[in-house]
C-alpha cells in the first residue's frame, strides 16, 4: 500500500506559526527591572506553553494518520531516520563543536545537552520506535479505553512545570488517537464553509483568551493546569488553521520552518546577549525577535542555495 496524503497546507502554517512564537519563547528577560513591561512580556510568552502541546497534538495526529496496517507502521517508521534521527544527532553534534568548552558528543546526543531545544525531536523518535506497540493499543478498544483512563489519573498529579512534565508526552498518543479515530478530520476543516470558518476561528481564538485570563487570575494546580494547556493548544491550532487563506500563508515556503526551529536557540541566545545592552525592556525582546527570524531563514536560504544537499540533510528532507 502507498500511503496517503500526509501534508495539509493549512497545517503546515499552523506549524509555521508555531515555530515563530517558540523562538519568542526562548527569548528570556535579561533586564533586572521587573516591572510593567516584564509582565506584559511574560503575558506574551504565555503562548508558549500552549505552542508545545499543539506541536504534540499534530505530531501524533499526523504521524497515525490514515494508518491502517503495520506495512504503513513500518514505512513512516524508517521516514523518521531521515525526517527526525539523522538532523537530530547532526544538529547535537554541529551545537557541542561550537557551543560547549567540555566537548562530550555522545552525553549531549544522549541528553540532548546542546540543542536543549530537541527534547522535543527526541521524544518524537521515542514514538517512532515504539510505533508498533502504540498500532496493538490503538486497534483495541479494550486497551484503549485502559488508556485513556490511566492518563486521565494526571489530572491529579502536581507536576512541577508544562514543558518538563511527562504530560506534553501523553499528548502525542492523544494526537495519535484522533489520527485513527478521524483520519478525515483535516479534510473537512479544509472544506469546511466560509461562515463556518469565521465562526470557529473567532471563537476559538475568544475561548482561548479567556481561559488564559481565567489561568492567570486562578491559584490552579500543576495537574489541572497543564490540561487547561491542552484544551488551549486545541483552540490554538483551529484559531489558526485557516490563516493560508491570507497573503501571508499563501507566499509563505514551509521547508523553512524546521531549519528556523533547529537553529534559533542559540541564535536567540546570542542577539539577545548584544540588543539587551542597548535597547531598553521589550523593545529589545521583540527586537531579537524579529533579528533572530530574518538571520535564520536568510542563512536557511543560502545554504539552500548553494548548499542543497546539506541544508536538506540537516532539515530532514523537508
Amino acid at each position: 500500500m502507498t500511503l496517503k496524503r500526509e501534508r495539509s497546507r493549512n497545517l503546515d502554517n499552523v506549524k509555521w506559526i508555531l515555530t515563530l512564537l517558540i523562538v519568542l519563547y526562548h527569548i528570556s528577560y535579561m533586564d533586572v527591572n521587573q516591572g510593567n513591561d516584564y509582565l506584559f512580556f511574560m503575558f506574551i510568552k504565555n503562548f508558549g506553553d500552549c505552542v508545545v502541546p499543539a506541536f504534540t497534538l499534530i505530531s501524533g495526529y499526523l504521524f497515525w494518520r490514515n494508518v491502517d496496517s503495520m506495512q504503513v507502521v513500518k514505512t513512516k517508521m524508517y521516514k523518521r531516520i531521515y525526517t527526525l534521527l539523522i538532523p537530530y544527532l547532526l544538529w547535537n553534534i554541529i551545537n557541542s563543536l561550537m557551543f560547549r568548552d567540555n566537548i562530550d558528543i555522545l552525553h549531549n546526543i544522549i541528553f540532548w545537552d546542546s540543542s536543549p531545544h530537541f527534547w522535543y525531536i527526541f521524544m518524537l523518535i521515542v514514538y517512532a520506535v515504539i510505533a508498533p506497540v502504540l498500532y496493538y493499543v490503538y486497534k483495541r478498544n479494550v486497551l484503549i479505553v485502559f488508556m485513556v483512563i490511566s492518563q486521565l489519573v494526571y489530572i491529579f498529579i502536581k507536576g512541577d512545570n508544562i514543558l518538563h512534565s511527562r504530560f506534553i508526552w501523553l499528548l502525542y498518543t492523544w494526537g495519535g488517537l484522533c489520527g485513527v479515530m478521524l483520519p478525515s478530520l483535516i479534510d473537512k476543516m479544509e472544506k469546511t464553509s466560509k461562515d463556518n470558518k469565521v465562526y470557529l476561528a473567532c471563537g476559538s481564538v475568544l475561548l482561548y483568551l479567556l481561559l488564559g485570563v481565567f489561568m492567570s487570575g486562578n491559584d490552579i494546580s500543576m495537574g489541572l493546569k497543564v490540561w487547561l494547556y491542552a484544551v488551549r493548544g486545541i483552540l490554538l491550532i483551529v484559531g489558526m488553521f485557516w490563516l493560508p487563506l491570507l497573503p501571508f500563508g499563501k507566499m509563505t515556503d514551509f521547508k523553512y520552518s524546521f531549519w528556523l526551529f533547529a537553529i534559533h536557540y542559540w541564535l536567540d541566545a546570542y542577539v539577545e546577549s548584544i540588543l539587551w545592552r542597548h535597547f531598553p525592556p521589550m523593545q529589545y525582546q521583540f527586537l531579537t525577535w524579529m533579528v533572530v527570524i530574518v538571520i535564520g531563514l536568510i542563512l536557511g536560504a543560502v545554504i539552500y542555495r548553494f548548499m542543497p544537499k546539506m541544508f536538506g540533510v540537516l532539515n530532514g528532507n523537508r
